[in-house]
């Protein structure tokens, strides 16, 4: 949309801006440069692309609604109708898909950056996203997935629940339907779709690397709970130390709440003071998520063990995560954005027939390492 045509259809005499943005509008379609069946740039973009209020844009899209040459269809967006003579219900179902995004914990602000990405490839092709909470319950999660069937979903991402393992069940349904799924993060063990993550056992030696080449032997890991991503990032620490002939004490390897547990809690204070009040205190410890990092960083510090200088800290953190500790953290970053922005990708290309929903591909989204102020070298 070119904003600088939308003046053309200001009269001199101050005409309301509604009435322009209508009029603009109305000559976009009868130029087709919007078709019949198709839809019109959102609500947000049009703002954006005008500077106008959203209830300018609302009061414009109102009238042409009126008059027959829009059609709203709430939850999918609004679509050109071609006026009353037309049908109003010709429209193409791929422009129509409501596509769903369900998280364990929509609070957690990693998921929230992944709903960003995975919005902002989906309003590509006009499809409206929404996000589900399943509070981390594989029974609440079957639940979400099927009341979203019921709402003629066009797709779902989905980040399964940690509390027990998804029944495979839950996604075969929906693909008996030909609906499209996403896993994110994490596979599910019977079910062919495709993943999209990051190779967490690289996560684990990336940092077991670093770590060691600032002189670390003796180290610590600690996961936020025990499951398969955690797992396997301890596997890659492993790796590393035992081909340098090293290994890792079994009690400076601690997991948070494990998985029979509904909330996504982490560690308790305890166990990490358990860790950092040891005679023989690990120098370095890597952490899985960093809000469990930043527990460790303000424990130690109010227990008079300075970081760096006594100890070291690496942690995973998202890249879209825009604060203060985060950004002092040396830590293994990826990009959350990336994962849902690709998952909206696969998902459209499933739902017009460009891949199958039952594809097993797997696509990993960068890693770096970002070196901060709490990794230095071990102390003598």
């Amino acid at each position: 949309m070119n904003s600088s045509k939308i003046k053309d259809f200001f009269a001199e005499d101050a005409k309301p801006k509604w009435e322009g943005l209508r009029d603009f509008l109305l000559n976009q379609i009868k130029e087709g440069i919007y078709m019949p069946g198709k839809a019109i740039p959102s609500e947000n973009y049009l703002a954006k692309a005008t500077g106008f209020a959203r209830n300018t844009i609302r009061q414009a899209i109102n009238e042409l609604e009126k008059d027959g040459m829009l059609l709203r269809i709430r939850g999918k967006g609004t679509f050109v109708a071609g006026g009353k003579d037309m049908n109003a219900h010709a429209v193409n179902p791929n422009e129509l898909a409501l596509y769903g995004v369900v998280v364990p914990q929509i609070g957690y602000n990693t998921y929230g950056i992944l709903a960003k990405g995975f919005d902002e490839y989906a309003n590509k092709f006009h499809h409206q996203m929404v996000v589900c909470d399943t509070g981390n319950d594989i029974h609440k999660q079957g639940d979400v997935i099927f009341q979203l069937l019921e709402q003629g979903i066009g797709g779902i991402a989905l980040v399964s629940a940690t509390s027990a393992p998804t029944p495979p069940h839950q996604i075969r349904y929906l693909q008996t339907h030909n609906i499209p799924v996403v896993l994110c993060h994490r596979n599910i063990e019977g079910v062919s779709a495709p993943l999209v993550g990051w190779d967490s056992r690289k996560v684990g030696r990336m940092a077991a690397q670093k770590i060691l080449e600032m002189g670390h032997r003796n180290i610590a890991y600690i996961g936020m709970l025990k499951y398969i991503i955690n797992e396997q990032q301890l596997d890659g620490v492993m790796d590393v130390y035992n081909q340098a002939g090293l290994h890792i004490l079994p009690e400076n390897i601690v997991f948070g709440q494990d998985q029979g547990s509904l909330e996504v809690i982490g560690t308790n204070e305890q166990q990490i003071l358990n860790i950092i009040n040891k005679k023989n205190r690990p120098t370095a410890i890597f952490c899985s998520d960093l809000y469990e990092a930043e527990k460790i960083y303000f424990l130690a510090v109010n227990h008079g063990v300075r970081i760096p200088e006594d100890m070291s800290l690496v942690t995973t953190a998202d890249k879209g995560v825009n604060n203060y500790i985060a950004s002092k953290m040396a830590r293994i970053e990826k990009y959350e954005y990336e994962l849902g922005y690709k998952a909206a990708e696969l998902m459209h290309k499933m739902q017009i027939g460009e891949m199958s929903i039952t594809s097993d591909d797997v696509f990993n989204v960068e890693l770096k390492f970002e070196n901060g102020l709490t990794l230095s070298r071990c102390p003598d």
